[in-house]
Formats: structure tokens, sequence, C-alpha cells
């Protein structure tokens, strides 16, 4: 539920989830929805943008799935036309023709939490939950009902989208603070000592280090000598 309530017509003035790149809004900002997780807002290394994740969960996912060199960028929070047009299917269209209920409450949209490009040109879309039982349990019906027309929004447009699901417990957590910890210092200007130096040359991948078993201590390796400046 949105913390404050900011209508689908205030949205679209707004031009959320109408651009790509840098300029890329989400539907949904951090700030406007309650969660019993931690909402988070990351700063993308790559673009300088605002990302914002609902979840702790999500700021993990996303931090490790930038961090991948062969997806050229992500989209959180992107929308879910209830209405039908020339350009795409909506969701109201896809459920009568699954024979469900409607996935959209009144005029809201919905959304999907990630969108990847892939270098090799492909496109695809994440759903992410918090585990496999949590959708897979026999009481989850009307929620695999509505995963079932957000998959069908994205594979039966013009140009199909594949989509997956995803979920917090295969996500490591060690990996995406670790991610988060360097790529502060992505951008050189930032550097200010030797650590910071070490975690800027870390983040441009001209160091390679084990990022997935143990936090780094940065200030432990510049004193081995992990590096000269």
């Amino acid at each position: 539920m949105s913390k404050y309530h900011i209508s689908d017509e205030t949205k679209f003035k707004e031009g959320r989830c109408s651009k790509l790149g840098k300029d890329w809004i989400p539907w949904i900002k951090a700030f406007e929805f309650s969660s019993l997780g931690t909402r988070s807002i990351l700063i993308d290394w790559k673009t300088g943008r605002q990302v914002h994740c609902l979840s702790m969960g999500e700021r993990a996912w996303y931090l490790i799935h930038r961090w991948d060199d062969s997806i050229l960028d992500i989209n959180e929070q992107v929308v879910l036309y209830k209405d039908s047009s020339k350009e795409v299917m909506g969701t109201t269209e896809i459920a009568n023709k699954l024979g469900v209920r409607a996935i959209c409450n009144g005029q809201k949209c919905t959304t999907s939490d990630f969108r990847v490009f892939h270098s090799d040109g492909s496109v695809e879309v994440v759903c992410f939950k918090a585990s496999e039982e949590a959708v897979f349990a026999p009481k989850k019906e009307r929620l695999r009902q509505r995963l079932s027309i957000e998959q069908a929004y994205w594979e039966w447009q013009e140009r199909p989208v594949s989509w997956s699901l995803d979920y917090y417990t295969k996500q490591n957590f060690i990996l995406a603070d670790n991610i988060d910890m360097v790529t502060r210092f992505f951008d050189k200007s930032k550097v200010f000592d030797d650590v910071s130096y070490l975690k800027h040359l870390i983040a441009t991948k001209q160091i390679v280090v084990d990022m997935e078993s143990e936090i780094l201590c940065c200030g432990e390796m510049v004193k081995n000598g992990i590096y000269n400046k």
C-alpha cells in the first residue's frame, strides 16, 4: 500500500516509466510505499540516477545484477497498463482471457519489480518474491492468478518479453553489501585515501577479489599491500 496516495494520473503527468537509462523514473518510489521490509534508495554507479527498492531483498537483487557487465540496464517498479491500447494488451483484457479476476483495483495500475536489458539485445522481466513457498503454497492461489496475468502481460505483447520469478531466499547479501560498499567509489573523483582507492579499483574491476564469502575489510587489505597506488 502506498504511504503517500499519488494518483495514476499524476504519475503519468510526471513521466514515470516513460523514459529509459539515467532518465528512468519508477512507477512507485520508495517513500511512497509502506513495507514490512526496509525500503532504500540506491545511487546507480553507472548512470548516477536514484534506484527505488521496496525491500532489502530487492536492494540485494538490484546490486548483484547491476554488477554483471552483461546487463546494460535495469528498470525497477515498471508499470503494467490496466487498459488495452494499440501498443499493449492491458491487464484487464488479459484477466478476462485467462478467466480470472482482474489484477487492478479501481484506477490503480500494478507493477513488475524489474526489467532487465541484456547486452545481447534480449529483455527480461523479473518478479521478486520472498520464497518459492510464498508463491506455491496451497493458500496462495489468488497470488498465482495475479502472477499469471503479469506473466501474460509481457509474453503476449507484439514484442514478447520473457518473464521469470526470483526470490529473497536465493540472494547473496554478503555480495550485495560488498558491491554497495565498493561502488560508492566507482567515480575516481570520490577517492580520498588508500582505502577508498582500493574500493575504486575493485568497483572498476581493475582488481578482482572474493566478494561472496565475507564482508571485505579494505583497511586490512591496504595494510597487507594488496595493491600499489
